[in-house]
C-alpha cells in the first residue's frame, strides 16, 4: 500500500512538472525554430527604440542639407518617421502591460507597416546614401521583430 502511494505521488509530481513546463514554453513562444522569452523580445524592442530615436535625430539634421529641405517631400518623410516612432512607443507600452510577448503581434504588424511606408518614400525620393545607411539599422531591427512574430519583413 505504501509503495502504491509513493508511486502515485511521484507520478503526480512528474505530471505536474510536465504540465508546468508545457505552459512555460507556450508563454515563451517559439518562432523560426528558436524559443523567445519576454526578456529576449524586450531587448529587441529596446534596440529598435534606441535606433529609431537615433535615426530621427540624424534625419533631422541631414534632411536639412538636401534638396528636400522645406518641401512637401520633407513633410511626408517627417510624418512617416513620427508615425514609426509613435507605433514603436505603442508597441513598448502594450508590451510592458502584457504577460506574454505574443500578445503584441498587432502592434508589431503596425511597426512593420510604418517601416514599409518609410522604405517606399526613400525609394521614391532617392534618399541619400548616408541617411539610407542609418535607416538600415532600424530596418534590421524591424525585420528581426517581424521574424520573431512571423510577419513578412520589409523587403
Amino acid at each position: 500500500m505504501r509503495r502504491v502511494f509513493t508511486v502515485s505521488a511521484v507520478s503526480g509530481i512528474f505530471l505536474g512538472l510536465l504540465i508546468g513546463m508545457g505552459s512555460t514554453s507556450w508563454a515563451q513562444g517559439r518562432a523560426r525554430g528558436r524559443f523567445y522569452n519576454k526578456t529576449d523580445v524586450s531587448r529587441i524592442i529596446k534596440r529598435l527604440e534606441d535606433n529609431t530615436d537615433s535615426f530621427k535625430s540624424y534625419i533631422d539634421s541631414e534632411i536639412d542639407k538636401t534638396r528636400l529641405d522645406k518641401t512637401p517631400a520633407e513633410d511626408r518623410i517627417w510624418d512617416r518617421v513620427r508615425a514609426l516612432e509613435s507605433a514603436t512607443d505603442r508597441l513598448r507600452s502594450r508590451f510592458d502591460r502584457t504577460d506574454t510577448w505574443r500578445e503584441t503581434r498587432n502592434e508589431v504588424l503596425e511597426v512593420v507597416q510604418e517601416g514599409k511606408r518609410i522604405e517606399q518614400l526613400f525609394e521614391r525620393y532617392q534618399i541619400y546614401r548616408r541617411v539610407f545607411a542609418r535607416w538600415a539599422g532600424v530596418r534590421r531591427d524591424i525585420n528581426t521583430l517581424a521574424g520573431v512574430y512571423e510577419i513578412p519583413p520589409i523587403r
